[in-house]
């Protein structure tokens, strides 16, 4: 009889048994192994956020005018525009469309910008028509002309309104030929304030935030909004914060004063707003007003 066949059917052989008979037993960690493990993670997440932020830091990096996709340069534009519009800084605004790198010839680039805001549909709106009106305006300042003024005009409009501008000394003068551009809606419709909030929160701690809307919320660009307390007055126009509600503007407050807040020549003005503190969280921050303005009914 062979060595196999000595062997019990119920028993394994010796050289089929792969893993011990007897596993060992999990035994719990001590307190000691548990602080040490403990302290072990603490100097690692310690020495890891020494290296990024002391040692090997990440610089913060924002995005440049240039790097925009298209649409985003062309709602760029239109705000360094109106806000030219607003303070007749041309210097400022030359500055800032350099910024785009848009090419040296920067009023034919406005040009170009012009045209293609009038094939979106621009004009169909008040609020775009006040903004193709200033970008026709700027470009015609510089002596350039562009599609703008001849294409993409909305058809039927009997009315038309002449953009003319003086021209600065270190230009060359405007054509004397005015644009013919279709009539927007009234620049004068009356306006009313909707609702006053009163907030306090970080994000907006000492802004006065405007909105100014159609009756179907839809923001209004290019509006211009005076902002007064006793020592002087403050303009501002809605629509020069990319990324924002086209009818957005703001307003930053000093502590202590009082504020009142109007569409100049468009709507009364709102009840006096007083920039003091207030606490949210355990902290003190000056509080921030929302105001939305809405066409009178």
């Amino acid at each position: 009889m062979t060595e196999h066949a000595r062997i019990r059917p119920t028993e394994t052989p010796r050289h089929f048994r792969w893993w011990p008979r007897q596993r060992p037993r999990f035994r719990p960690p001590t307190r000691l192994e548990i602080l040490l493990g403990i302290l072990a993670l603490g100097i690692g997440l310690a020495a890891g956020l020494s290296y990024a932020w002391l040692l090997a830091p990440v610089p913060a990096v924002d995005t440049e005018p240039h790097q925009l996709h298209r649409l985003a340069r062309a709602e760029y534009m239109v705000s360094i525009l109106l806000r030219w519009a607003a303070d007749e800084d041309w210097a400022a605004a030359i500055r800032s469309l350099e910024e785009l790198e848009i090419g040296e010839d920067i009023p034919a680039a406005v040009a170009e910008l012009a045209c293609e805001l009038v094939g979106r549909g621009y004009t169909q709106k008040g609020s775009g028509f006040r903004a193709i009106q200033q970008v026709v305006r700027f470009y015609q300042r510089a002596g350039a002309s562009g599609c703008a003024d001849v294409l993409g005009l909305p058809s039927g409009s009997a009315a038309l309104v002449q953009i003319t501008a003086p021209a600065p000394t270190a230009l060359p003068t405007a054509t004397s030929g005015a644009t013919a551009l279709p009539a927007p809606p009234s620049t004068t419709r009356a306006f009313q304030l909707s609702r006053l909030e009163t907030h306090c929160e970080a994000a907006t701690a000492g802004l006065i935030i405007v909105y100014v809307q159609e009756p179907d919320s839809r923001g209004i660009r290019g509006q211009r909004v005076r902002v007064s307390w006793e020592e002087g007055e403050s303009f501002f126009v809605t629509g020069l914060h990319p990324g924002q509600d086209p009818g957005y503007g703001d307003f930053a407050m000093q502590r202590g004063r009082s504020y009142r807040v109007e569409l100049p020549g468009q709507s009364a003005p709102s009840a006096a707003l007083l920039a003091r503190s207030c606490q949210a969280r355990g902290r003190i921050l000056l509080r921030s007003y929302h105001l939305t303005f809405r066409p009178a009914k």
